[in-house]
């Protein structure tokens, strides 16, 4: 790699991946759109209605298709119908220029939204929340008793799935991942927890496989180009390290121990290149999240598996990380 890598920018951008063009594509579209209501209103009043109706109404619906398209592309053809309310509302603006149409419209989807997180699946809500307060075993026990009566919902051995391997069951995760799919193949998230299961158990090129197609499927989530980044390190293919890295941070990451290892291994990735100056910067910002450092510590002490591939690297990295944050207590 010739060209210094600017840590900075390829963060901001969300990466080197393509879709930061379609990215910035969609904030320069909505920033134009807000300049142009502007002129429009100091120039041509009259015609305000009908550049509402067709330019921020254009900004809107490339947002939504990107963000389907983001989350996984499966969702996008099963959910144009989800677009007809949205065309029948915009029609209806555009040959009345009355704005009840559009409340009618937000309504509608904001109903929908409502239906899908708290009312179509609920046994998925409990046993998350279930989770989230360390109560693992009753969240596996509420998925249990749902899949009883609900054995194609592929949801449901995905989330049981995460919490077993959460529990370093991973031969009863790899067979509630593998159910889930096959239910529903072109999963991103499926096969991103595929990826950690094959991961932990140190099957390698298996995970690498795993969590590629996760990219593929869901290239805007950052966590899966985490984990694909840590494999890469791995393997010492430094370049491939810092752009799946750098990709991570761009589109986000879930918390502060995330943020923490994806800077530190983007810099031990950059002084393997030769790229001391870009990977000094990456080390400056794990400093930022110096919290993601106690995280990893205290999870590491409690680890009921600590011979998988990832805890034995952060622990054999955990006295480097320190001397980088100028740390001088010990932990064990």
């Amino acid at each position: 790699m010739k060209s210094i890598i600017s840590i900075d920018v390829l963060t901001k951008l969300g990466g080197l991946a393509k879709q930061t063009f379609l990215k910035a594509f969609l904030a320069l579209l909505i920033i134009t759109g807000c300049i142009g209501i502007v002129l429009i209103r100091n120039m041509d009043p009259v015609f305000l209605p009908n550049f509402l109706g067709t330019d921020l109404v254009a900004c809107l619906f490339l947002a939504w298709v990107f963000l389907l398209w983001k989350t996984e592309p499966p969702i996008l053809p099963l959910s144009i119908l989800g677009a007809v309310p949205l065309i029948i509302g915009i029609g209806a603006f555009l040959m009345t220029g009355n704005w009840m149409w559009w409340l009618v419209v937000i309504f509608g989807y904001a109903g929908w939204a409502i239906w899908s997180n708290y009312f179509r699946a609920p046994a998925l809500r409990v046993a998350m929340q279930q989770w989230k307060a360390g109560n693992a075993e009753r969240a596996i026990l509420v998925l249990d008793r749902y899949i009883e009566s609900h054995a194609s919902s592929s949801d449901a051995y995905q989330h049981r799935a995460w919490f077993r391997l959460d529990r370093a069951q991973y031969l009863e995760a790899e067979q509630d991942i593998q159910t889930a799919l096959r239910l529903k193949p072109r999963s991103y998230f499926s096969h991103y927890i595929l990826g950690r299961i094959l991961l932990e158990q140190g099957r390698i090129p298996e995970a690498r496989e795993s969590l590629e197609a996760a990219v593929r499927l869901g290239p805007g989530r950052g966590i899966s180009y985490l984990s694909l980044g840590i494999i890469y390190h791995l393997e010492a293919e430094h370049i491939l390290a810092v752009e799946a890295l750098c990709n991570g941070v761009g589109w986000g990451l879930p918390n502060t121990s995330n943020y923490f290892l994806a800077y530190y291994y983007m810099g031990r990735n950059l002084d393997a290149l030769g790229q001391s100056a870009s990977g000094a910067r990456a080390y400056e910002l794990m400093a930022r999240y110096r919290k993601g450092y106690d995280k990893l510590v205290a999870v590491l002490q409690t680890d009921s598996s600590p011979e998988t591939p990832t805890s034995k690297l952060y622990r054999t990295d955990l006295s480097d990380m320190r001397r980088r944050l100028n740390l001088e207590i010990k932990h064990t």
